[in-house]
């Protein structure tokens, strides 16, 4: 969809302006840190992210929730 977007804006000679936004911050909300994060846009516009919060540790084999 932002690749579309991006055409669009291009083919009309617009500049684009993306702003930057940290949603997942290590050692936040009690957990050490967060991976394998994901982004999706549903249907009717929403945007959803998601990641896999780790409690203890940033190793392949740490608890997680």
């Amino acid at each position: 969809m932002l690749y579309i977007l991006f055409l669009a804006a291009a083919a009309l000679g617009a500049a684009l302006k993306f702003d930057k936004t940290d949603v997942f911050h290590a050692g936040a909300a009690g957990y050490a840190n967060y991976r394998i994060p994901g982004i999706t846009v549903t249907g009717k516009g929403t945007v959803l992210v998601y990641g896999e919060a780790r409690t203890t540790t940033r190793g392949d084999w740490g608890a997680i929730d």
